[in-house]
């Protein structure tokens, strides 16, 4: 009877002992097999240190219509203000081996941009110089998708929606007479950003931007605008 209480005993011990390890083995198998996905870097790209920026830029817009037939394009150009927000947490499509030595993310950000333009075209109608100048102001909102390729620099697609402000005067000699509508606007664009340090960067854009505002002269509606907009601005983070 004490022998089989003491292998009882024995048994026992070798049992116990053997569960742990026996576990522990099976935790690292499982653990092992399954796949590896590389994590997020949060440096990748100084610009997505901070959520929220803002942005004065220079821009040149080039007209593509006429304002009335029989007259000339007026290009504009002016300043504008941004605010935008990005996301903190970019879609990380590294999730395979296949892309395990690429780091691919997308952030996606929301703005609005206030834009103040002006340009001047002298014409000549009937024997007459006349002086059309164009008075616009922008309100948009619109959304981007940033591409980070480096710690520095970022490309970024997007588009905008909102209204339109524009005025236009004619003027010949002393008599001048001026007409304002108010009109949507919507427009896309692209463009590169980089990033000097932590808190500030510079960017390059192309947009297209087109108004639906139509001042009228005497019964005559001047054609809805379209530009190609060129833009050079500085963005400061925070």
């Amino acid at each position: 009877m004490n022998k089989k209480l003491f292998f009882s005993a024995v048994s026992a011990i070798l049992v116990a002992s053997a569960v742990p390890a026996f576990a522990a083995d099976f935790r690292n198998q499982t653990t092992n097999s399954q796949p590896t996905y590389p994590a997020f870097d949060p440096e990748y790209s100084l610009s997505s240190w901070h959520d929220i920026s803002f942005s004065a830029e220079g821009f040149y817009a080039t007209a593509l219509e006429k304002m009335v037939e029989g007259t000339d394009y007026i290009d504009i150009y002016g300043v504008s203000f941004r605010l935008t927000k990005s996301f903190s947490n970019p879609l990380h499509r590294a999730r395979s081996n296949v892309f395990a030595s690429s780091r691919v993310h997308v952030q996606p950000e929301i703005f609005s941009i206030l834009s103040f333009g002006y340009g001047s075209k002298d014409y000549y109608k009937d024997y007459y110089n006349y002086t059309g100048n164009l008075f616009s102001t922008q309100f948009a909102v619109g959304a981007n998708l940033r591409f980070p390729v480096s710690d520095e620099i970022s490309f970024f697609v997007g588009a905008r929606g909102g209204l339109s402000y524009e005025n236009l005067e004619i003027e010949y000699r002393k008599w001048s007479k001026s007409e304002s509508d108010v009109g949507f606007l919507y427009g896309a664009g692209a463009g590169i950003d980089f990033a000097l340090d932590e808190y500030v960067g510079i960017f390059l854009g192309l947009d297209y931007i087109a108004s639906t505002a139509q001042p009228e002269f005497y019964g005559t509606k001047v054609e809805k605008q379209s530009y190609v907009q060129f833009s050079l601005g500085v963005r400061v983070f925070f």
